[in-house]
């Protein structure tokens, strides 16, 4: 609670010392090709520029409510969506709160904060002290949502693999089930065929053994008329 009204009372401080700390920030992001290739345009710099603004306006107001749930989820979300790692994060960071240091420090050679003429260096610690405790706070949160929806995105790929190889396997296995079956018509029919032929073959084998013997006979015959005829042309 104490830490949430020392917030409070460096918000307007904040608020006012931001865009210069954030412009020094995106001199050097501009100069830092890793990160500097998530941007597409100025124009897209601008907006999380003004973004990270209204964030930090929400973290000095020191509710943490809803709005400020919700803010740092978006944050997280961004995050994991366009790949960026969390160690460019902390070290964003960083830039920034060495930015809020100093400018809270230069502020008590008669700057912008009201510190207490009775013990000014205990204020301005409790400032620096809530300002990080904050800053903490709030990568630990961002970084464990890009953590949770890095994981469901890993999640759904592997699903969505899984899917598509059981789709394809499954067609796969239908085809081949189908043809399995009709090969086995064929081969019952081809068995039945078979069967079929051996029959056929031996009432023929049995119908040639009959005429063989027949050929026998009529050969038979043939010579005892030829002795006939032999006898009466004598």
């Amino acid at each position: 609670e104490r830490d949430r009204r020392t917030l409070k009372s460096v918000a307007g401080f904040v608020d006012r010392e931001w865009p210069a700390i954030l412009d020094g920030f995106y001199t050097k992001l501009r100069a830092t090709p890793d990160v500097r290739k998530f941007f597409d345009s100025d124009r897209m710099m601008d907006g999380a520029k003004s973004g990270q603004q209204r964030h930090w306006a929400t973290i000095t107001a020191g509710d943490y409510d809803r709005r400020y749930v919700e803010s740092v989820r978006t944050i997280g979300q961004t995050h994991a969506r366009i790949g960026l790692e969390p160690r460019w994060y902390i070290g964003g960071y960083a830039r920034i709160l060495e930015g809020l240091i100093r400018k809270i420090v230069a502020s008590s050679d008669g700057g912008g904060l009201s510190l207490s003429k009775r013990r000014p260096k205990d204020q301005m610690a409790d400032q620096l002290v809530a300002l990080v405790k904050a800053a903490m706070l709030d990568m630990d949160f961002a970084i464990s949502i890009y953590l949770e929806a890095s994981e469901e995105a890993k999640r759904k790929a592997v699903r969505e693999l899984a899917d598509n190889f059981e789709s394809s396997v499954g067609g796969v296995v239908s085809q081949v089930a189908a043809q399995a079956q009709q090969l086995e018509t064929t081969a019952r029919a081809m068995s039945s065929t078979a069967s079929e032929t051996s029959e056929q073959s031996t009432t023929v084998a049995a119908a040639a053994e009959q005429a063989t013997a027949n050929v026998a006979i009529v050969a038979s015959s043939a010579d005892e008329m030829g002795k006939s005829v032999a006898e009466i042309a004598h």
